[in-house]
This record gives C-alpha cells, sequence and structure tokens, in this order.
C-alpha cells in the first residue's frame, strides 16, 4: 500500500510503502532486542513460550536484509524514473552507503555491538552504485 503524502499546494512530495517501513521497524526492534540481551536462548520452539524470546535471533538479520534488498531496488527504479543519470544514481547510492557505514562504526564503538550489520550494509549500498546500472544496462532488473 502506498501512502501519498501532499503538501497544502496540492503537489506530491513523497510516496512510502507502509508495509515496507512496518518490516523494517520489526526488524530494527529485533536486532535491538538481539543485540542487548533480551533473549534467553537461542533456540526457537514453537510450543515451549520461553523459548519465544529467541525469535529474533537470526530472522531480524534476515528480515533487514531482505528490506535493505527491496529498499535499494525501489531507490534504483525511482531514480530511474526520475531520469536521474548514471552519476546521479551512484551519487544517491555511495551517500546512503556512507551514511549507513558512519552510523553502523559510531554504533559500533559507543554500544560495543560485536556484531553490527549496517556497517556491512553501507559497504552493499555503496557497490551496488555500480552492480545495479551494470545489471540495469544488460537488461537484468525489469
Amino acid at each position: 500500500m502506498n501512502v501519498d503524502i501532499s503538501t497544502t499546494q496540492g503537489h506530491r512530495e513523497k510516496s512510502r510503502i507502509i508495509s515496507i517501513d512496518i518490516l523494517r521497524a520489526i526488524a530494527i526492534i529485533g536486532m535491538m532486542a538481539t543485540h542487548f540481551g533480551f533473549t534467553k536462548t537461542n533456540t526457537f520452539t514453537l510450543f515451549r513460550p520461553s523459548s519465544w524470546t529467541s525469535l529474533p535471533v537470526g530472522h531480524s538479520a534476515a528480515a533487514f536484509g531482505i528490506v535493505a534488498g527491496i529498499s535499494a531496488c525501489i531507490l534504483y527504479s525511482s531514480a530511474q524514473q526520475k531520469q536521474y543519470s548514471e552519476t546521479e544514481i551512484k551519487y544517491i547510492f555511495i551517500t546512503r552507503g556512507i551514511a549507513l557505514l558512519v552510523i553502523g562504526e559510531i554504533l559500533r564503538l559507543i554500544v560495543a555491538i560485536p556484531i553490527e550489520i549496517l556497517s556491512t550494509y553501507g559497504l552493499v549500498f555503496i557497490s551496488l552504485a555500480w552492480i545495479l546500472p551494470m545489471l540495469a544496462r544488460n537488461k537484468f532488473i525489469l
């Protein structure tokens, strides 16, 4: 479901996909639960309620990765529809990647999280600056 956010002048500012935002929020909450030790065990068993706190372990990282991939495709498609040049698209992906990398490294230093995934996603977004245009030129992305 897309939500159109219009200004008082009537022109369109941004369109959000609510389901992606909800999945992103769930993934972030799950990552926080995993990193800050809210989980008691690493094994989830459906019929053992005491293990339900372990549900975010591993699953939230996968959800976060899926959301990042979908967001990257939406970002690239949106930039193409707006007829941005390949250089402008690369700039968008590189700046987003650098932002994720910096936030990830700051979190790693401040919170002392041993395995922090934002830095990895930052590097992935930086590499997508070259990979997505190459795939689009070869018609691998519709």
